[in-house]
């Protein structure tokens, strides 16, 4: 599969490339401190070497060339701000992806979030050719919960233990996206 370069109206979804160092450093050690459970803290500086950084471009691009999982940083103006994931659980029979993304807290409340997920959707339903994208939700995210609803993903329901985070299996919420969910999404190209 190929890994193209997505453009929204002020975001740059694609992979991450070599010369991404300073940025994608800056995105993960630079950062805020962690506001709710579902954010991170910023990673120890001396975990975020050339060395790791070209672990984490080799571990995406191996993922994505066994077309296992796609992961796009999102950038604005060279700054990294997120990034969205496309885990492929079955291509071939049921043609869908748990759908991911993650929003660096310095820049929540800017609209990137939506930007950002709304190109997600268009990737893993148009260039993917996906037949839909799962969001599994934590029950009490919010943010995440109005994010989903804003881009008009419908609600499934609840799947039981579905999720192993904090060393148990939460039960989680479940959107979806389908192709003819992309009606009225125009993308950049």
């Amino acid at each position: 599969m190929r890994r193209l370069v997505h453009e929204t109206r002020r975001l740059v979804l694609r992979p991450l490339r070599r010369s991404d160092y300073a940025v994608w450093f800056d995105a993960y050690a630079g950062g805020l401190p962690k506001k709710n459970k579902w954010d991170i803290d910023p990673y120890e500086k001396g975990k975020c070497t050339r060395e790791d950084f070209e672990k984490v471009r080799a571990r995406h691009a191996r993922a994505a060339s066994e077309d296992r999982c796609y992961i796009y940083a999102a950038f604005y103006r060279g700054e990294m701000v997120g990034a969205i994931d496309i885990s492929i659980y079955d291509r071939k029979t049921m043609g869908f992806a748990n759908f991911g993304y993650r929003l660096f807290n310095r820049h929540w409340s800017k609209g990137f979030g939506r930007e950002m997920a709304r190109g997600g959707m268009y990737i893993g339903l148009k260039v993917l050719k996906l037949q839909r994208l799962e969001a599994a939700i934590d029950l009490d995210n919010r943010r995440s919960i109005k994010l989903v609803k804003s881009l008009g993903l419908e609600r499934e329901g609840i799947k039981r233990a579905y999720w192993f985070q904090d060393g148990r299996w939460d039960d989680q919420l479940v959107y979806v996206a389908r192709p003819e969910h992309l009606k009225g999404l125009t993308q950049k190209r």
